[in-house]
């Protein structure tokens, strides 16, 4: 699991409700020793949740000396204090977990920023000499694309692929845009260091098959910096 998966998955959230399954939760576990933005999140909301906690354990119960009603023993604090940790639990990933992630990502995407960029022309189905391109670990990169645009083909198709080989994203491109060098913005936390792959596909007219056009290897190389 890496940062992106943990915040598309709520992977933090879902943890603390304690409703992640086994694998997902080791997978989860195991992130936590190498993202210190999750680490950090999952510590705010303990801690708060903890607090909570606490405080609903030390109030005083007040003994009922008449019969109960049905509606008193549904606003029974036995039946409320479970409930009421849950609305905190909720209320803690929300403005000490979503909330600051939002914050974090609208400062990041309007603050100005250099990136690393990589111009990939020419390349062949079979592939072609694999190239390095630099980016901190919490940047992204741009891939300067030319598209080997032909009349047969309908459209394009861009697929990036991480060094395990998993495909993790998907971009479809007209004919018109194929025209002009795409410049494709990649974040660093959708993908890993290593050999990623970008391959461009052709859409045919008459068939919708998809051609692989062209491979494109690059070598990412994450720094801490930045």
């Amino acid at each position: 699991m890496n940062h992106d998966e943990a915040l598309r998955e709520m992977a933090t959230e879902r943890y603390l409700l304690g409703e992640l399954e086994n694998d997902a939760r080791d997978a989860y576990e195991e992130h936590l020793f190498s993202c210190e933005l999750c680490a950090a999140d999952l510590r705010s909301a303990q801690t708060f949740v903890d607090g909570a906690r606490i405080e609903l354990c030390s109030m005083p119960l007040k003994e009922e000396h008449r019969p109960a009603s049905w509606l008193s023993r549904f606003a029974s604090p036995w039946l409320l204090g479970p409930a009421l940790a849950a609305c905190l639990l909720l209320l803690a990933v929300q403005f000490l977990v979503l909330r600051p992630r939002l914050e974090q990502q609208v400062a990041e995407a309007q603050t100005p920023a250099f990136l690393s960029s990589l111009a990939l022309a020419g390349g062949s189905a079979r592939g072609t000499k694999t190239v390095e391109v630099v980016a901190p670990k919490n940047g992204a990169f741009l891939l300067e694309v030319d598209i080997p645009a032909e009349t047969r083909f309908s459209g394009y198709r861009c697929v990036l692929y991480a060094p395990t080989g998993d495909e993790f994203w998907t971009g479809d491109l007209s004919q018109d845009q194929a025209q002009d060098t795409v410049s494709l913005r990649v974040p660093v936390a959708r993908t890993a260091a290593g050999v990623n792959v970008l391959v461009v596909e052709g859409v045919v007219k008459a068939t919708g098959e998809e051609i692989v056009l062209a491979r494109h290897p690059f070598e990412l190389t994450i720094h801490d910096k930045g």
